[in-house]
């Protein structure tokens, strides 16, 4: 069985049988990554998360868009396969769907307006007239934020 992992599909070694928990019939198998795959997804992630913050807004936007209609056309799969592997209602398999899709458009809107904030410095002696600017990054679980000095 294999991953994909930074552009490349990559064998396991390992499997985990995913089960339906309503009846106990097998959905499927999936590849169980090792510390090794974890840490090569880890650097992908980290990799593809500094290509993303290199793109214009629109482009953010419009993929995230299309992520989101992809799934809006593929509902009824995707909530057919959150049924069996998590035994939940097919009515709130579908409704899970949609609020994914309705999370990636707001966050596709979001994409939009990503800036920083504009913070007085005049509440230390020396800092009158000047301000800093604060623009928030996001890297898998970690919050950087980089500040520039304005005068």
């Amino acid at each position: 069985m294999r991953m994909y992992i930074g552009g490349q599909w990559i064998e396991a070694q390992d499997t985990i049988q995913v089960l339906n928990p309503f009846d106990g019939s097998l959905v499927d198998t999936v590849p169980h990554a090792g510390p090794k795959e974890v840490n090569q997804a880890l650097e992908s992630a980290t990799r593809g998360a500094a290509i993303m913050a290199a793109l214009p807004a629109y482009e953010r936007y419009n993929i995230l868009t299309k992520t989101a209609g992809l799934l809006r056309e593929n509902q009824e799969d995707f909530a057919q396969l959150i049924s069996k592997e998590s035994g939940k209602a097919l009515w709130e398999s579908r409704f899970e769907v949609v609020r994914a899709a309705e999370t990636i458009e707001l966050s596709a809107e979001e994409a939009k307006r990503i800036r920083g904030e504009t913070i007085p410095l005049d509440a230390a002696s020396g800092g009158q007239g000047k301000n800093t600017q604060e623009r928030r990054n996001y890297i898998m679980d970690k919050l950087i934020i980089d500040e520039e000095i304005l005068v």
